[in-house]
């Protein structure tokens, strides 16, 4: 039988950190030369870019592919229909928090960061101190403290929770509260409080706001209207043609179609027989009969449900 390290380097990926990248991770804490520790698993370092309030931002991803298939675990992160975030709309106002390089504010314990290994470019083995973005179980922990910051009343004690007034909604690492106007403002100082006395860092912050973007909906309390943000609209008006779509396209349009519909409130029937051929390609996608990047092939008459999802595309 082989050693576990000789196993464990057959999976390790060709993509390495930038030796620059590396050097400035290193003095954040976030990766470090590796212990004695034996190799139980690699990630697959890589970045890419998202856009902020405040403007571009790069983002590094390490995808632990072997430790994601292995472990047996199912997320538990339960967003719910976007339908239960849009009547805090009716609120006086809201107060928005986004916690800065999120992920990488929480610590890994020692005796698992022999799973989250890479290579620089110079081949320095290097291992992440800090919970990754790519692992399929950092959602699930990073929203779970977030809501505690947030005085979620389903996970802290009764003194620590937000008064009974407010709706807290929590996605992953956004916050935000809503409700009468002291209220919203005297528990926004709480939950920084509760921030700076865990050491996190915030991102952007809006306090006492009454128009607002948040998960993708624009949010005017002044006249008590939801719409899909400038940023969603974008993206649905980028989606390639139907002609040519692959079956990872097609996936990523449908879903963000139904997402604007659920915004709309808008009924999904007339499209009953678009989404059944959309699900009896992507079943054949999770049995491993097609691969994601293959043609969708799609029949004229689904096409032609293009135009009817139109006005979920533009907003109208």
């Amino acid at each position: 039988m082989q050693k576990p390290e000789l196993n464990a380097r057959r999976r390790e990926s060709n993509l390495r950190i930038n030796n620059a990248d590396a050097q400035r991770m290193k003095e954040a804490g976030i990766i470090c030369t590796t212990c004695s520790h034996p190799t139980t698993g690699w990630v697959v370092p890589f970045t890419v870019v998202e856009e902020k309030p405040s403007g571009q931002r790069r983002r590094f991803i390490a995808w632990p592919r072997e430790k994601n298939d292995k472990d047996d675990y199912e997320a538990d992160v339960p967003p719910g229909n976007i339908s239960r975030y849009l009547d805090a709309v009716c609120d006086e106002t809201a107060t928005l928090f986004d916690l800065k390089a999120s992920f990488f504010q929480v610590a890994l314990p020692d005796n698992i960061r022999a799973s989250f290994r890479c290579r620089t470019e110079s081949g320095e083995l290097v291992e992440f101190t800090r919970l990754p973005m790519g692992y399929k179980c950092s959602s699930a922990i990073l929203n779970t403290i977030t809501r505690v910051l947030a005085g979620d009343p389903f996970l802290v004690l009764p003194q620590h929770a937000a008064p009974k007034e407010l709706k807290i909604h929590v996605w992953i690492d956004n916050i935000r509260i809503s409700g009468p106007h002291e209220k919203v403002e005297v528990w926004g100082k709480q939950i920084l409080k509760n921030i700076q006395q865990c050491g996190a860092t915030i991102g952007e912050q809006k306090l006492n706001t009454k128009e607002y973007d948040f998960i993708g909906v624009h949010f005017n309390h002044k006249n008590n209207t939801v719409s899909l943000s400038g940023k969603t609209i974008k993206r649905l008006q980028q989606v390639p043609s139907l002609d040519n779509t692959t079956v990872e396209e097609l996936e990523s349009t449908v879903s963000r179609m139904m997402y604007a519909g659920g915004v709309r409130c808008e009924s999904l029937f007339p499209y009953y027989f678009f989404l059944k051929i959309v699900r009896r390609r992507l079943s054949r996608l999770n049995r491993g009969l097609i691969r994601p990047q293959d043609k969708a092939k799609l029949s004229a008459t689904a096409k032609g449900h293009r135009t009817q999802l139109a006005p979920n595309i533009n907003n109208e």
